[in-house]
């Protein structure tokens, strides 16, 4: 047993457990400056020499391009290489001096700032040797003196910048780690504003649904009061009354267009001959004819014997092509039409319609109905804005289920634990 220990080790019941610094995304930034700054320290000495370096760097070159400028070459020069000479050294002069005053050193010995420097000095720099290669030639040829001492100088500036991009380049972790930090609360802010004008969003629509109902209630107390209401017992009645003799109406109007069943046949012939021109009948008696065929039970208060009178006398012609026994059937229950008495059968028609009439004026008086309908409107329109509402609340939230926060503070917590070696948790 006590090999076993001994190979494996004892358990340090003392062993101190490492301190968990618990952040707000509020106070990450801060806090992040802060152990940078303890870090960047170190180098800031180093920083402000390269600085004042390269300072001193620039205020030569100044001085060298002065000397170029006012710099003489051999008199035996032809003209055309003198004005060549001339030319291509303001060239070089114009864009040297454009480039220098676009390099400013930075007021502070921060690391960051100083990477940015780098960048923007070294790019400065090369696109002005670059846009000035021919001109370059020129000077090297006829100004070698003042030449070299400007290119040496450039030389001792590249120097200088790269010495403080290493040094740089040995703390990027904290540089990036910088960098990456604003990039993730910058995203962090982001959904929780998002988040907050969802919650808003919510909040607004549940205040709407709360309204609306309220609405939908008072309009359903309305709608059972307007129901309970003695004018709506009596549009029921009248309803029931009516819908009572539409059926007397359906049943004597199928009686009288049985009357003139065993004649629709040979009507349909009339009809199709008249339209064909091959029988001509007057505007008057084709009315009836139409009639005679669509709406029988239309058909009192006019006098359709002289019409039957015409067409016996048409068939027994053999005008319309009838046979027998067909021809003298026809012939047969015509005059029967013509000897029955239709007004009995029409009058009570006239009654019954003039009865069904009469209710729905009744009806047409009483708003209830038409009162309760503009209720019931309101109510289905309200409810379905309410469904609406309900939709964009299943929306909102899925959105917000979506914006997920974990991964970025996780994220956030793992870079600043392994670049600042401590154990970091960053929460909402």
């Amino acid at each position: 047993m006590d090999f076993i220990k001994k190979l494996f080790g004892k358990k340090n019941k003392n062993q101190i457990k490492p301190t968990i610094i618990s952040l707000n995304i509020e106070q990450v930034a801060d806090w992040v400056e802060v152990e940078s700054e303890k870090i960047f320290i170190k180098i800031h000495p180093f920083i402000k020499r390269k600085y004042e370096e390269i300072d001193e760097i620039l205020k030569e070159i100044n001085e060298n391009k002065l000397l170029l400028n006012d710099a003489e070459f051999n008199e035996q020069l032809p003209k055309r290489s003198k004005k060549a000479a001339i030319s291509n050294r303001n060239n070089f002069i114009k864009n040297l001096s454009f480039a220098l005053d676009k390099i400013e050193l930075p007021d502070n010995n921060n690391p960051i700032t100083a990477y940015e420097f780098y960048k923007n000095a070294k790019s400065i720099i090369s696109a002005s040797i670059e846009h000035s290669l021919r001109s370059q030639q020129y000077v090297k040829a006829f100004y070698p003196k003042e030449y070299d001492a400007i290119v040496m100088n450039l030389s001792e500036f590249n120097k200088s910048l790269e010495e403080l991009h290493d040094i740089i380049e040995e703390n990027k972790d904290i540089i990036k780690i910088q960098e990456k930090t604003f990039y993730l609360i910058e995203n962090l802010m982001k959904i929780r504003k998002l988040e907050d004008n969802k919650k808003k969003s919510l909040l607004n629509f549940e205040s709407k649904i709360v309204e609306l109902n309220k609405e939908v209630k008072f309009k359903n107390n309305r709608l059972a009061d307007l129901k309970s209401s003695k004018d709506f017992e009596l549009y029921n009645k009248y309803e029931k009354e009516k819908k009572s003799i539409k059926n007397e109406l359906k049943v004597i109007d199928f009686d009288i267009k049985q009357l003139f069943a065993p004649i629709s046949k040979v009507l349909m012939r009339i009809k199709k001959q008249d339209e064909s021109g091959r029988y001509a009948l007057s505007d008057e008696k084709r009315k009836i004819l139409n009639i005679l065929i669509e709406t029988p039970e239309l058909i009192s208060g006019i006098n359709i014997n002289p019409f039957l009178e015409e067409i016996k006398g048409e068939i027994e012609k053999g005008t319309f092509g009838l046979k027998q026994p067909k021809l003298n059937k026809t012939i047969e229950y015509i005059d029967k039409l013509i000897d029955n008495d239709r007004t009995e059968i029409t009058e009570k028609r006239n009654r019954i319609f003039k009865n069904y009439l009469s209710l729905s004026d009744r009806m047409n008086n009483l708003t209830i109905y038409k009162d309760i309908e503009k209720e019931e409107k309101e109510v289905r329109l309200l409810e379905s804005s309410i469904e609406s509402i309900k939709h964009h609340i299943n929306l909102e939230n899925e959105q917000l289920l979506n914006l997920k926060n974990d991964e970025i503070l996780n994220d956030l917590s793992d870079s600043l634990s392994n670049a600042f070696g401590k154990v970091v948790k960053v929460c909402e």
